[in-house]
């Protein structure tokens, strides 16, 4: 898919904005056969976001993440819980190509390797295993870590590694022929401290093992760096190897007035945050 894409670097941005924002411009999109976007942006507060589908109300410690100044959104994407804290967060709006969900999950994954390179920064695509289902029929028990908590516990569809840990985790909504699909790279360890805020969790066990199952680009470049800096690099990267052209672009009034109705309605409401009752997302999407 060639062509030019509009750039949208929001810099940082509230949690219920930042996920009102992804499904505005996703249904935006659809309406009007909007441009294809890469939209990057990081958190202000932190925050736990949890996913679409995700059962959480009386999983997560909701007054301890309250007290260390954290906020919580829950996605319109799949997934389990992540802790956005040392991160740039890219987000990708674009019509799905053929070849279904792990077509698109690969096709992205070649602009992600391509921003990541250009930075210095060296990972492998590496296929999702076996089926979560299928584990669960075979009767494997798998760790409350790999089925309740982190999504950066494990491995998904063609995420990017290094030396066999995960550097970016990626989610991905569609809905009639366009995609959105957001993910985190992860700068610094700011991740590891999730299950201080699930209830139940061992957490020095599980934020060890979380800690073992993920890298940063902090620990592979040898010093840090910032969302910000990275940003315009990984830009230029992804760009490169997708084949397209990034024109610095910004919301349309009808992108900002739907973000501005979805914030209001779906994204800073008990009902979907805690429980995921849904407005904007419709028997038409698929949620992955």
């Amino acid at each position: 898919m060639n062509g030019t894409w509009r750039l949208i670097n929001h810099g940082a941005g509230p949690p219920d904005w930042n996920m009102a924002v992804d499904r505005a411009l996703l249904d935006t999109a659809v309406a009007t056969e909007g441009i294809p976007t890469l939209r990057l942006f990081w958190w202000d507060p932190h925050a736990l976001s949890l996913g679409a589908n995700q059962k959480a109300d009386d999983s997560i410690d909701w007054a301890t993440l309250a007290a260390d100044g954290y906020g919580v959104v829950r996605r319109p994407t799949g997934g389990r819980a992540i802790l956005h804290a040392d991160e740039l967060t890219y987000s990708v709006i674009a019509p799905a190509p053929s070849g279904g969900i792990t077509a698109a999950y690969r096709w992205l994954a070649e602009g992600l390797i391509g921003g990541l390179a250009e930075a210095g920064i060296t990972v492998d695509l590496q296929r999702q295993h076996a089926s979560s289902e299928e584990g669960d029929r075979s009767g494997q028990q798998r760790s409350a870590l790999e089925t309740r908590h982190p999504c950066f516990s494990s491995a998904g569809r063609y995420e990017l590694m290094a030396g066999g840990r995960k550097l970016v985790g990626s989610a991905q909504c569609r809905s009639r022929g366009w995609l959105m699909q957001h993910g985190s790279i992860l700068l610094g360890s700011g991740h590891v401290s999730l299950p201080r805020y699930l209830i139940g969790a061992d957490i020095e066990k599980e934020m060890a093992q979380l800690q073992g199952a993920t890298v940063d680009c902090a620990t592979l470049l040898g010093y840090d760096l910032s969302a910000g800096d990275l940003a315009p690099t990984f830009a230029a990267g992804f760009a490169r190897e997708l084949g397209i052209s990034l024109e610095d672009g910004r919301m349309s009034e009808e992108e900002l007035e739907r973000a501005d109705r979805l914030r209001t309605d779906q994204f800073n409401t008990e009902e979907w945050t805690r429980f995921g009752r849904r407005s904007s997302v419709t028997d038409e999407d698929t949620v992955d």
